[in-house]
């Protein structure tokens, strides 16, 4: 079985196939990436009162992996919640009194102190969808 697939792996790379088949180019053992997501601080100027907004927000699973943030898992990615609201994706409030409030988050996937201090930053009516620079 290992070799039948050191075969194939073979012919693929070489790009000689038996008559008959059609030719695949492929590498063997690499991802492409999905596109990377820009993910906010939070901004009550923003997004709203916590207290009073967050029903508004949708919380998502959001995959962390070298240093980027991507919509699908990928091999050794980190899960991490964070709140999406039109076409933004945001962390969720630093208080404390936010822990455990909104009952649809998974506080076990919360970002982490790390994932705050990766956070973009955007000003109101400036850079929607973009990081400022």
């Amino acid at each position: 079985m290992r070799i039948s697939r050191l075969l194939v792996a073979a012919f693929l790379t070489a790009g000689c196939m038996p008559e008959g088949y059609t030719h695949a180019s492929a590498e063997v053992g690499v991802v492409a990436p999905a596109p990377e997501l820009y993910i906010y601080a939070y901004s009550s100027s923003m997004y709203g009162a916590w207290r009073t907004s967050y029903l508004m927000w949708t919380p998502v699973t959001v995959y962390y992996v070298s240093g980027h943030y991507y919509r699908q898992p990928m091999p050794r990615a980190r899960a991490v919640v964070v709140y999406t609201r039109g076409s933004d994706f945001f962390f969720p409030p630093r208080e404390r009194a936010w822990r455990g409030y909104d009952k649809r988050f998974d506080h076990s996937r919360a970002p982490t102190w790390s994932d705050h201090r990766r956070a973009k930053h955007k000003e109101h009516g400036r850079g929607r969808g973009r990081p400022d620079a």
